[in-house]
């Protein structure tokens, strides 16, 4: 399990953010859920490189608003915006 979150100015940690969620690992796989904050779209390749670098290769999540479930990640370039932290056992 993770923390994820995404900002413009989020460079390191204790940096202002714009968004975050829990991610739930399971093996190869991420599901991020309980997003809050507003997401732009712009920083989806960053989260994708960020999870990529834990070894994630399939990512799913739920937009509520559109009740559709999302299976993404792919090549990675993009500037930092996205950190992701390790939850406590």
């Amino acid at each position: 399990m993770a923390v994820l979150r995404v900002g413009d100015e989020l460079l390191e940690f204790g940096d202002p953010y714009e968004f975050s969620a829990t991610v739930i690992i399971r093996g190869r796989s991420a599901e991020i859920i309980g997003g809050c904050g507003r997401f732009d779209v712009r920083w989806r390749r960053e989260v994708e490189r960020a999870l990529a670098s834990w070894g994630i290769t399939e990512v799913a999540f739920e937009r509520k608003a559109a009740q559709e479930r999302l299976v993404l990640l792919r090549g990675m370039q993009h500037e930092r915006t996205a950190e992701l932290i390790e939850a406590g056992d």
